[in-house]
């Protein structure tokens, strides 16, 4: 094993932009991966509460009614990174409370609304990561605006605190190869998060 440290609480990603005539292309490649586990679909809303430099998600299913999975995420990006790849990710389950209580509950520690943005999500799990090719809009305003698609590889959330970074990379590295028929590569790997995206000052 190696003696770098394990990466507890860490999220390890790349976020591709793409266009929408690869869905079929990427589900043909991923589903042919002996790694490939199952297939997922998930849409929500989710909405990004700021506090200075600092946001909290709210992640609601909305395609699972009042019974859907709910989720206030941190991140936090380590200072002077000029990529969002590697970056301390806490997750804490709110299902079954009421969105109201949600923002009462971050209003109060500071937090204010910032924006929205539909996310429509087409999930492959594999044994090690788990690959996404998903469309966003902004939904702030009540509409859509600035749709825009992507493809991201994230190293497993469940596997990664027992990997080093050499190991995680090797993992994301891997797909980014496999994906290379889509599109991926990378140079083209996004240095801005959804949140820099779509952030409002």
């Amino acid at each position: 094993m190696s003696e770098e440290s394990k990466l507890d609480h860490i999220e390890f990603e790349s976020k591709y932009r793409v266009e929408t005539n690869i869905l079929m292309p990427m589900k043909l490649v991923v589903e042919a991966m002996p790694t490939f586990k199952e297939f997922v679909y998930a849409e929500g809303p989710d909405d990004y509460f700021t506090k200075g430099d600092s946001f909290v998600r709210y992640r609601k299913e909305a395609h699972k009614g009042p019974n859907g999975r709910a989720e206030l995420t941190m991140k936090i990006k380590p200072e002077g990174a000029k990529n969002n790849i590697i970056r301390e990710e806490f997750n804490v389950r709110v299902d079954g409370t009421p969105k109201e209580t949600i923002t009462k509950f971050l209003n109060a520690l500071g937090y204010k609304h910032n924006f929205s943005v539909m996310k429509s999500c087409f999930i492959y799990r594999m044994e090690d990561a788990t690959l996404v090719y998903y469309t966003v809009a902004d939904i702030t305003n009540g509409d859509l605006r600035d749709m825009q698609h992507f493809v991201e590889i994230e190293v497993s959330e469940e596997k990664i605190g027992n990997m080093t970074a050499t190991e995680a990379w090797e993992i994301l590295v891997k797909y980014e190869k496999a994906l290379a028929p889509i599109g991926l590569s990378p140079q083209k790997r996004l240095k801005k998060s959804l949140f820099e995206m779509y952030h409002r000052e």
